[in-house]
């Protein structure tokens, strides 16, 4: 049986008994076609989340099992319609004695985190225009705000769902900015990169995971990082003196529009250059996150097919794994 903590949840072999550390998310009594009960749990860990399913004696811990619960199980993970699940067959409930304790279960972005923060940091010293770099300066001096950017995710569900997340995605897009502004030189990359770094400002203020998973806070779900953002950006060029009006409304359409489309949460469409660039940016790197962590986790290794996903509309294929094969050179045709 593998030990726990050593594995994740969504690492773990299928098939095979093991035991997991992982947090309650979620908790539901279920009925079977036939009419059975069950209690179905949403558990996660650092790997993510999974469904898991307790089919005997569950009515002892139906009422004991909320949102924040630490547990310890025996599990099986298996294969049910395309998703992995865990089939559960021993509890143990484990009392934390610290919050620190919950963020063991929170998934953190898994590169190098220091030098996620040098390019980000990079990134920042190239913006040398006036107005933009007051700007910049006034929000990244304030400790607070600093230290939160770099630890939020940017999603809980959807894209870049892991500790360092915001600083992951927005990076990325400041890197995908470079070609395009090569591409289309009449774009202001000074306005593009300021309004990259603080499109989704608004989501320092929407996210809690204190209870070992991450969930929207009461103002992320009744006001949103859109609004949220605009309203802080909005407060920031009020603090300095005569800040041009033109370039305060150049950047909050960046910031309001970046959604795209009405349907997804913009108040207002992209109408300039920039915030066109802007949105499709966003959606290029957040979906391409999204398709990562899909391949990397929620792939039946059996078949090399995803389970289907509402938000793309399709399913995944993990690929058939061709290896690169130099052509030949025609100059130095081979003589064997």
């Amino acid at each position: 049986m593998v030990s726990a903590n050593k594995i994740g949840i969504k690492q773990a072999p299928l098939d095979k008994r093991f035991t997991a550390r992982c947090v309650v998310r979620d908790v539901c009594l279920k009925y079977t076609t036939q009419g059975k009960p069950y209690l179905e749990l949403e558990v996660g860990d650092f790997s993510g989340r999974l469904k898991a399913r307790l089919w005997e004696k569950f009515e002892k811990w139906q009422q004991r099992l909320v949102p924040g619960t630490i547990l310890e199980l025996e599990c099986t993970p298996y294969i049910f319609q395309d998703r992995r699940e865990l089939k559960i067959h021993a509890i143990t409930m484990v009392k934390a004695t610290t919050g620190e304790e919950y963020l063991e279960f929170l998934p953190r972005y898994p590169g190098n985190m220091e030098h996620l923060i040098e390019t980000f940091e990079h990134y920042l010293n190239t913006i040398d225009h006036s107005v933009w770099q007051s700007l910049l300066e006034r929000a990244f001096s304030n400790d607070a705000v600093r230290r939160r950017f770099y630890q939020v995710p940017a999603g809980k569900l959807w894209h870049h769902v892991y500790l360092g997340g915001l600083l992951h995605h927005v990076v990325g897009m400041l890197q995908l900015a470079e070609s395009l502004v090569a591409l289309y030189p009449d774009m202001d990359d000074q306005l593009l990169k300021t309004g990259i770094i603080f499109h989704d400002i608004g989501k320092l203020w929407c996210f809690e995971y204190s209870r070992g998973f991450i969930d929207y806070n009461t103002e992320g779900r009744l006001i949103g990082h859109v609004v949220l953002g605009s309203a802080y950006l909005t407060r920031l060029m009020a603090e300095l003196p005569d800040f041009p009006r033109e370039y305060r409304t150049a950047l909050l359409h960046l910031v309001i529009s970046h959604p795209g489309q009405h349907a997804d949460g913009a108040p207002v469409l992209p109408q300039t250059r920039e915030a066109i660039a802007l949105w499709l940016l966003n959606d290029m790197d957040k979906k391409m996150n999204a398709v990562d962590r899909i391949l990397h986790s929620d792939v039946d290794p059996r078949r090399g097919w995803s389970k289907f996903s509402p938000l793309l509309n399709r399913f995944l294929f993990q690929g058939f794994g061709f290896q690169h094969t130099p052509a030949p050179d025609s100059e130095n045709p081979s003589t064997d």
